[in-house]
C-alpha cells in the first residue's frame, strides 16, 4: 500500500505524461524558438534589430485573452529576397515593425496549420485547386488568405502566397509555421490603379487601364468595387518595355479603340480568383479563367476564358488566355483585394497575321510550304492553320530532304484548324490522308511532345519548345524534332538507359 506522499508523487508523475497538452511541451519562447531554428535566424535577426525581442518573450497563451501570438515565419532565404529589394531600405522603422505584426495572429489559444486553413470567413473565389480560400484578418486591418490543398497524398496548406514548410512548432507561449516565402509588405494595402501608377515600368499600363475604367461597364473591374462589395481578381499587367514593342500604328490603334482595348485586358484579368505564380513550383500547371464577365460578384464561368498558368522545364512561368500566352517576370505582388503579376508581352492583343508568325520563327518554312502544292493550297484560304514550327537545328535535316520527302512531312508540320496547348491532350489525335492518329500528343510532368507516326511507323515525338503563338488566322507552336521522323539510332535511344547501356 504506497504512502500519502508516494500516492501524491505517483499522480504528480502521471499528471505529467497525461495532463499537459502538447503544444505546451515546449519549454523555448517563440522568441528562442525563432532564434533557434536554423531555417529562420535571418527573422531573428529582423526581431533584434527592430527592438521587437519582448513581443516574443512575454506574450502568453495561459490568460485567457488574445495574447498568444502564431506567427508565420519566413526562412533565410525568404527574407534575403526581401532585403534586396530597393523598397525594404525606403521603409521607415515604423513600417518595418509593421511588416513584422503582419506575420502575427493573435488569439486565445495557439492556432495549427489545420485550424489556420478553417479560420475567417470562407471567400466565394473560384477553385483553381486550393479550396476556394478563407480571408483571415490581422492586426492593423492586415487581411491574409488560407488555401488548404493536395500534393500527391499530403494536404499542403498556403497563407497567401507562401507555402508551410515547417508547420505546427510549438513555443512555450505560441505557435511558429515556417513559410517559404515572406508576407505582408506595407503596399499590400494599395488598390490596384494606385498600385500600377507607382510603378516607374508599369505606367502605360496604367494610363490604359484608367481610359477603360474611368466610366461605364468596366468602371467596377478597375475600382475593385461593385455595388459595395470588394471584388477579387487577379491581374496580369504588360511592362512598358512590352507595349513599347507593338508597331506604333497598331498602339495608336489600341489607344483609339475602347472595345478592341476591353478585349485585350480580359485576356489579362482573372475575375474572383486569387492566383499566384509562385504556385506554380509545387503546381506546373493552375487552370484558370479570363475575362470581363457582366455579373462581377457570381461570374457565368462558361462566358469566360480557358486561361492557365505553367512553368517550363526551365523555370520559366507563362500565363495563357484562350490562345495567347505571356512570360510571367517576377514574382506575384499581393496588393488589396488582388494579385499583380507583371508580363513581357502584351497579353490577348493578336495582330500579326500567320505568315508574320511563321516567317518570323521560321521563314524556311513558310518558303518550303509556299512551294508544296497541298501546303499552298491551305494557305490559299482563310481558315485557321496550326503550324508547328522546327527549331533551327531540327529544319537542318527537313532542308536535306527531297521535294517528295518533304511534301509527306509538312502535312504533319501544317494541320487544319487551331489548336491550342491547352487542347493538347493525350485524348487528341489528328488523322492525316487517311492515317488515324497519325500525330499524338504525350504529357509529362513538365513537358509536351507531338508525336507522329508514318504508316506501318512507330512514334517519333518533338517537344515543344514554345507555344501559343497566336495569329489572326493560326497559331504556331516551336518544337525541337519533327514529328514521324527518326533523329536517332537503337543504339543511340538505349545509350541513354544506362540500366541498358
Amino acid at each position: 500500500m504506497p504512502s500519502r506522499i508516494e500516492y501524491l508523487c505517483l499522480l504528480w508523475i502521471t499528471c505529467l505524461a497525461v495532463c499537459d497538452p502538447p503544444v505546451g511541451a515546449q519549454t523555448d519562447n517563440l522568441y528562442n524558438t525563432i532564434r533557434n531554428n536554423v531555417n529562420t535566424t535571418k527573422f531573428a535577426d529582423f526581431i533584434d534589430a527592430l527592438e521587437m525581442k519582448t513581443e516574443f518573450v512575454e506574450a502568453s497563451c495561459t490568460s485567457g485573452q488574445p495574447q498568444c501570438l502564431t506567427v508565420f515565419v519566413p526562412n533565410n532565404a525568404a527574407v534575403e529576397l526581401i532585403i534586396q529589394l530597393p523598397q525594404w531600405n525606403e521603409l521607415s522603422l515604423a513600417s518595418k515593425r509593421l511588416v513584422i505584426w503582419g506575420h502575427i495572429l493573435k488569439d486565445t489559444k495557439r492556432i495549427t496549420a489545420v485550424d489556420w486553413s478553417q479560420m475567417g470567413a470562407p471567400q466565394n473565389l473560384k477553385d483553381v485547386g486550393f479550396g476556394t480560400g478563407r480571408s483571415v484578418s490581422f492586426g492593423f486591418s492586415i487581411t491574409h488568405y488560407a488555401f488548404q490543398s493536395q500534393l500527391g497524398y499530403n494536404l499542403v496548406y498556403f497563407i497567401d502566397v507562401a507555402r508551410l514548410v515547417q508547420p505546427d512548432i510549438s513555443a512555450s507561449n505560441g505557435m511558429v509555421h515556417v513559410i517559404n516565402q515572406m508576407l505582408f509588405m506595407p503596399w499590400e494595402n494599395t488598390n490596384f490603379y494606385e498600385y500600377i501608377s507607382q510603378q516607374k515600368n508599369l505606367q502605360l499600363s496604367a494610363e490604359l487601364w484608367f481610359q477603360l475604367g474611368s466610366s461605364g461597364t468596366y468602371q467596377s473591374f478597375v475600382s475593385q468595387q461593385e455595388q459595395g462589395a470588394p471584388l477579387y481578381s487577379t491581374f496580369f499587367v504588360p511592362t512598358d518595355e512590352a507595349w513599347n514593342r507593338l508597331p506604333s500604328d497598331k498602339l495608336t490603334m489600341l489607344k483609339s479603340n475602347r472595345s478592341l482595348l476591353a478585349e485585350v485586358f480580359a485576356s489579362q484579368y482573372l475575375p474572383n480568383q486569387i492566383v499566384y505564380s509562385q504556385w506554380t513550383a509545387d503546381y506546373p500547371r493552375i487552370m484558370v479563367r479570363s475575362g470581363f464577365p457582366s455579373t462581377p460578384l457570381s461570374p457565368d464561368w462558361s462566358k469566360t476564358t480557358p486561361s492557365m498558368l505553367s512553368r517550363e522545364s526551365d523555370g520559366k512561368v507563362l500565363v495563357s488566355s484562350g490562345a495567347a500566352q505571356s512570360e510571367v517576370v517576377g514574382p506575384g505582388v499581393e496588393i488589396k483585394q488582388a494579385v499583380v503579376h507583371t508580363i513581357n508581352s502584351v497579353l490577348g492583343f493578336v495582330y500579326e497575321t500567320r505568315e508574320e508568325v511563321v516567317r518570323r520563327l521560321n521563314p524556311t518554312l513558310w518558303q518550303a510550304c509556299q512551294a508544296d502544292q497541298n501546303c499552298q493550297s491551305m494557305l490559299s484560304t482563310q481558315a485557321q492553320l496550326t503550324f508547328f514550327v522546327p527549331t533551327n537545328q531540327a529544319m537542318m535535316r527537313f532542308n536535306q530532304m527531297n521535294s517528295t520527302h518533304k511534301s509527306k512531312f509538312l502535312r504533319y508540320l501544317v494541320v487544319p484548324g487551331q489548336i491550342e496547348v491547352q487542347e493538347m491532350t493525350p485524348d487528341l489525335f489528328i488523322t492525316i490522308d487517311g492515317l488515324v492518329k497519325a500525330i499524338r500528343f504525350r504529357l509529362t510532368t513538365t513537358d509536351i511532345y507531338v508525336e507522329g507516326r508514318l504508316p506501318g511507323r512507330g512514334y517519333v515525338g518533338g517537344r515543344l519548345v514554345s507555344v501559343n503563338q497566336v495569329a489572326t488566322n493560326g497559331i504556331a507552336h516551336v518544337i525541337d524534332h519533327i514529328p514521324g521522323l527518326p533523329y536517332q539510332t537503337v543504339q543511340q535511344y538505349l545509350a541513354q538507359m544506362p540500366e541498358l547501356s
